[in-house]
């Protein structure tokens, strides 16, 4: 999960709470 979260795709869609919770932890983007 933590690939997601250093991600700044992904935190510029706001999504990186939601992976650090493991709720999209199955979501590969």
């Amino acid at each position: 999960s933590d690939k997601f979260i250093k991600n700044p795709y992904t935190k510029s869609l706001g999504f990186e709470n939601l992976y650090r919770t493991g709720d999209f932890g199955h979501i590969d983007l």
